[in-house]
């Protein structure tokens, strides 16, 4: 219950800050009020009771100009100030409310306490230092900006950012943040870091970048992330927005349940290390990227594009329903991959099982080409047909045993291997399913031409159906084993027995009527 009523109180709290950001929030009166110039919050004499304001007091500081904080124990119980207030040592607390038109900038060895703080659209919450801290107990509401930069630290119970807050070297933490539409959060610089011990809304736009650090229990983003030579560490993660990880350095990095519906990219030499993904949306690797992770769910909407040199690994399995793609200099190894359905289009890179269970089509189809190490099985309701759209005919070689109980799709476009799809295997070869051929390009073999479809160490099994085009002009395919190949040849029709009478009889009149014409 009080989990319910602190969730219910800090969900209250937003909806009044909303308020305030839109209209300005003043307390319902002040005690005391600025009447001077510029000059020391301590000084009695610019104040309108000719006293110091205590914590007990409700402050305003109508005045457009510099009031500098600088006392041990400096204090109100509210705040509504439009002055530019600056602090570069001593303590400064605010019970309450500190609402900023202005601006509030710490530093040196500056140390502040604050109930809340309403930073508006024109106003400004700075910190500069390693020295400078500011603790805030409920939240942080910034319309204006909110900077934070070398090694000054912030602490509060939530952050929602309206404008921009950028945190340059510097630390900031809290419990929940949420970055609204058209917001800007950016992490940048060695020790730049974003702690969020809770969730991270993301309406906006996050960059984390020049090895700043983003760290948080999960992060829920319809907008646009940035990894840019920096580090963003999660333990779950909703995208329905775009997330790239870009540049040398880049990580991203879960340790639990990431789920894509957006677009997710890790290029140019990133890296993203993760435990489990459903993919609904698209996920890029491209670059020198490196992609590790425990296992994934690629479902039915789901794409999958490996691109250039990237490198992609999996400790357990990858489950397939989608799209899967896999383009030649690329490099993925797999404890297993399954596909129930769509498409898995290998593009001439590394295929690589490790546990033994090897590469299972139960359904949809492998298509393309290049080498895959491990058991390669087929069966019922899968295809496997080398080659692609653009180029139809191709070889896969198979490190391990091949077992086909789905539908082996063949092209043949001439004679020789490169226009023959062909599988090698250095395995076992168990046929099954349907064999089914075709020619492209208008290929007319000859009788005697053979076509190596399938070497293996060794062969058993049988094709349940075997779909060859018809030929004409006498000829036919003819299927068989020849050692460690299965070859299909092109063969003469022979002439049928009761033929033979008619055509020797024909020869003989024709003989004869060559005589006479001798004659």
């Amino acid at each position: 219950m009080p989990n319910c009523a602190f969730a219910i109180m800090k969900n209250l709290s937003r909806a009044v800050a909303a308020l305030c950001l839109a209209a300005g929030c003043l307390p319902a009166h002040a005690d005391l009020a600025w009447s001077g110039a510029d000059g020391a919050w301590d000084d009695a004499s610019q104040w309108s009771s000719g006293s110091v304001p205590t914590a007990a007091d409700f402050v305003r500081i109508d005045y457009i100009g510099a009031v500098t904080l600088a006392g041990p124990a400096d204090a109100a119980k509210e705040l509504t100030s439009h002055a530019a207030l600056s602090q570069h040592g001593g303590h400064f607390q605010v019970v309450g409310t500190a609402d900023l038109f202005g601006s509030y900038d710490l530093g040196g060895t500056a140390q502040a306490d604050v109930g809340r703080i309403y930073v508006q659209a024109a106003g400004r919450l700075g910190l500069t230092g390693s020295g400078a801290s500011l603790a805030v107990v409920e939240g942080i509401f910034s319309s204006g900006e909110f900077a934070v930069d070398a090694g000054a630290t912030v602490g509060a119970e939530s952050i929602d950012n309206y404008a921009h807050m950028s945190v340059d070297g510097a630390s900031v933490s809290a419990n929940s943040m949420i970055n609204h539409p058209a917001a800007a959060l950016t992490v940048s610089g060695a020790g730049g870091q974003l702690t969020i011990n809770g969730a991270l809304t993301n309406q906006g736009s996050v960059t984390a970048s020049d090895a700043g650090r983003i760290a948080v229990h999960s992060l829920d983003n319809h907008a646009s992330v940035e990894v840019n030579a920096g580090r963003f560490e999660f333990v779950s993660m909703k995208n329905f927005g775009t997330l790239a990880v870009q540049q040398a350095g880049g990580a991203l990095v879960g340790t639990d349940n990431l789920t894509n519906g957006g677009t997710l990219t890790v290029g140019n030499g990133a890296e993203a290390a993760l435990d489990t993904i459903d993919n609904d949306g698209e996920f890029v690797a491209s670059g020198n990227a490196a992609v590790s992770l425990v296992s994934m769910d690629n479902r039915a909407s789901g794409v999958v594009r490996l691109l250039d040199t990237a490198t992609f690994s999996s400790v357990d399995s990858i489950v397939n329903r989608g799209r899967f793609t896999a383009a030649a200099g690329t490099q993925v190894s797999v404890g297993q991959f399954q596909q129930f359905a769509g498409t898995t289009a290998l593009g001439g890179g590394r295929f690589e099982t490790t546990n033994g269970r090897g590469l299972i089509l139960a359904g949809g189809t492998l298509e393309g080409r290049g080498d895959i190490t491990g058991l390669l099985k087929t069966e019922a309701g899968a295809t496997l047909t080398p080659g692609d759209a653009g180029a139809p005919v191709g070889t896969f070689a198979i490190a391990g045993d091949l077992v086909l109980g789905g539908l082996f799709d063949v092209q043949l476009a001439g004679l020789g291997g490169t226009a023959i799809d062909h599988l090698t295997a250095t395995g076992h070869a168990t046929l099954g399913g349907t064999l089914a051929v075709s020619l492209l390009g208008g290929f007319d073999p000859l009788a005697g031409d053979a076509f190596d479809l399938i070497t293996a160490n060794g062969f058993d099994g049988a094709f349940a159906q075997v779909l060859l085009p018809a030929l004409g002009g006498g000829r036919r395919f003819e299927l068989g084993i020849a050692g460690n190949v299965l070859r299909l040849k092109v063969a003469a029709v022979p002439l049928p027995a009761t033929a033979l009478p008619f055509l020797l009889g024909g020869l003989a009149t024709i003989l004869g009527a060559r005589r006479r014409v001798c004659a």
